[in-house]
């Protein structure tokens, strides 16, 4: 080969070298460059995986706590609390642990923390619903007692008269309210003039001639006898009628009549409930008298045709 184009040759390997060894130098750089980008990727795939892992330990987490806050809630409510405020605390501090970097395990065991305080806070209301919930079923068990009671008073009743008959029992818990001493209702006719002065009933006084009525009078007055001790029994009578009206005068002749009439309290009741119902026949009928106690008992007749309700509660005097 000539010289002239070795030496050409010479001068373009020098070149290229020089060339090659700069491009070289360069990939040498990227490849460390590269090399270190790829080593730092394989640490952050090590720390997304671990995140990932903590994400997917979240997730159940926060359904339990989910979980756990829709029973607290529903409990909340069967305790009568409003528990919108509750929930929402509860909420947010749960929001808070996640923001604050807590693991899975410390969301969890703080949500069991705040739920215990929460249901700490509400004792007190816990335990008047269970006293609530006690005084319900003792009073369910009166209840049903008072029926049994009454239900065997009615079979007894209808087996020794033929008839159907009425009861109604009070236990203890219901004196307060079912026997409450008071005045009976009606109106008086103690102040009226009456027609006569009668040594004894006589339904002849009766005048029904008026108009109709739907009332009831009240003799507070009402004397009869004991037939057995000859003393002298007091009472309230109450007549409730509607029909023809009912003189007063006349009414309270007739009532007067019983002073010297020897007569149990429950025959006097009876005479008088006849004697009313043949003489004006109303549509509908009540006669109750209240006496005054006899040997520490209260008596208290009372007949009824075609008026609902119970009996008067005691009186004052009684």
């Amino acid at each position: 080969m000539p010289a002239a184009v070795v030496g050409s040759l010479r001068v373009l390997l020098s070149a290229d070298s020089a060339q090659i060894t700069s491009d070289l130098g360069k990939a040498r750089a990227a490849v460390k460059e590269t090399g270190a980008e790829i080593r730092g990727m394989g640490s952050a795939g090590v720390a997304l995986r671990a995140v990932t892992a903590e994400i997917k330990g979240v997730g159940p987490a926060l359904r339990g706590v989910q979980q756990a806050s829709q029973i607290a809630t529903q409990s909340l409510v069967l305790l009568g609390e409003k528990t919108t405020p509750a929930v929402s605390s509860l909420t947010n501090a749960l929001g808070g642990l996640l923001a604050g970097g807590f693991t899975p395990l410390g969301v969890a065991l703080a949500a069991v923390s705040v739920g215990f305080s929460l249901l700490a806070s509400q004792k007190e209301e816990i335990v008047s619903v269970f006293a609530a919930t006690e005084e319900r079923v003792k009073s369910t068990r009166e209840g049903l007692e008072k029926l049994r009671i009454e239900l065997g008073l009615l079979r007894q009743g209808k087996a020794a008269t033929g008839a159907d008959v009425d009861a109604s029992v009070h236990l203890p818990g219901d004196w307060a309210r079912a026997l409450a001493r008071r005045e009976p209702e009606g109106e008086g006719i103690d102040d009226a003039t009456p027609v006569a002065m009668p040594d004894a009933p006589d339904a002849a006084l009766l005048d029904c001639t008026g108009g109709h009525a739907d009332e009831t009078l009240l003799m507070r007055s009402f004397r009869s006898v004991c037939p057995v001790t000859g003393q002298p029994d007091m009472a309230e009578v109450s007549i409730a009628y509607r029909g023809p009206r009912i003189a007063r005068a006349a009414l309270y002749a007739y009532l007067l009549g019983f002073r010297r009439h020897p007569g149990f309290h429950e025959h006097c009741v009876e005479r008088i409930f006849v004697d009313v119902d043949r003489a004006c026949r109303p549509e509908s009928l009540r006669v109750e008298a209240r006496f005054a106690r006899r040997g520490g008992v209260d008596i208290n007749p009372l007949r009824s045709r075609g008026m609902t309700g119970g009996a008067l509660a005691p009186t004052l005097r009684q």
